[in-house]
């Protein structure tokens, strides 16, 4: 179980990753949306 703890830890940590950086890319968006009049 104590060699999993290396996985577990890096897929949290691109799962955290990828939310930011999901979070990022749709106020990127609706900036662009509401920037286009």
């Amino acid at each position: 179980m104590e060699s999993l703890h290396p996985v577990i830890h890096f897929l949290l940590y691109m799962l955290a990753y990828s939310c930011v950086y999901s979070c990022l890319y749709l106020l990127v968006y609706f900036i662009s949306i509401f920037t286009e009049d």
